[in-house]
């Protein structure tokens, strides 16, 4: 179930990608799906905005929830994932956005029932965010985050199977790389890192997390075998990403089906193209 993973060791790595084939171009959707797992509370796992107009789009982590901050011209719309629910446990967590006509943004975070709506009234039908996609981190403090309560740092963890709008991210387009990014891989983080990152900005303590500190030396927090077996968790359930270009998903016994019939793919994935050329 996991694909394109990715490590972002420090709070100044992220991967930018500029407009290309496949990502908005004004026909009103904004759909992002992806998974991460990490132990820091804070930091920007996606800005989207639009060069010459004061108009962007925000997810990232704030005290351990998930928030999305968005501007399209109707002024700054805010929503937040469940605040009972700290994510930053060192599990995977999934997380939906989706645009609902032109009045509506969702946000879905593991699947969970009470799903939040967010209205944005006024909005233009069609969406100008184009020209770069920052995953990880931003470049500079300089960028406008005013309002979001999120601060300019990156995120610190791992995330997987990035969607943008029906387009699996292709990290090898890139635009531009910054900092310590790992390809293909979640990989460990030492004791050190960990207990640095769980006194930032001093919203969790040494002291509070004393023995979960302890327990994660050695490298045990993103062990492969840890890896393997969550991994083999979630592939016998449907998400997006289980079947791409928009195959259809069926839960059996031995685990989710891709029904590709409505599709010009194949392969247990719809992930071969079946259109014969001339």
């Amino acid at each position: 179930a996991f694909f394109n993973l990715l490590t972002l060791d420090t709070q100044t790595s992220y991967i930018a990608f500029s407009e290309r084939e496949g990502l908005n171009k004004n026909h009103g959707r904004l759909d992002f799906y992806f998974l991460f797992r990490t132990l820091v509370p804070d930091g920007i796992i996606l800005y989207r905005y639009a060069q010459g107009l004061n108009e962007y789009f925000a997810i990232g982590l704030r005290a351990g929830i998930i928030t999305l901050f968005i501007d399209l011209g109707a002024g700054k719309r805010q929503i937040v994932s469940d605040e009972t629910m700290k994510l930053a446990d060192g599990k995977w967590h999934e997380v939906k956005v989706t645009r609902i006509g032109t009045d509506k943004i969702e946000l879905i975070v593991d699947n969970r029932v009470n799903r939040s709506t967010l209205s944005t009234n006024g909005v233009r039908a069609a969406v100008s965010l184009q020209p770069v996609l920052y995953i990880g981190g931003i470049p500079n403090s300089n960028i406008n985050l005013t309002g979001s309560g999120l601060n300019a740092h990156g995120f610190q963890g791992c995330l997987a199977s990035f969607i943008v709008e029906g387009t699996v991210l292709d990290y090898s387009s890139a635009l531009a790389l910054n900092g310590k990014v790992k390809m293909n891989v979640c990989s460990e983080w030492t004791s050190v890192s960990i207990e640095k990152e769980l006194m930032f900005d001093g919203l969790i303590t040494k002291n509070d997390r004393k023995d979960q500190v302890q327990s994660f030396k050695n490298c045990q927090l993103f062990s492969a075998d840890e890896l393997d077996d969550e991994e083999e968790d979630l592939n016998k359930l449907c998400y997006d990403f289980t079947c791409i270009h928009y195959g259809y998903c069926t839960t059996a016994n031995d685990g989710p089906i891709c029904d590709c019939l409505e599709t010009a793919y194949t392969g247990e994935r719809c992930q071969q193209c079946n259109v014969l050329k001339d």
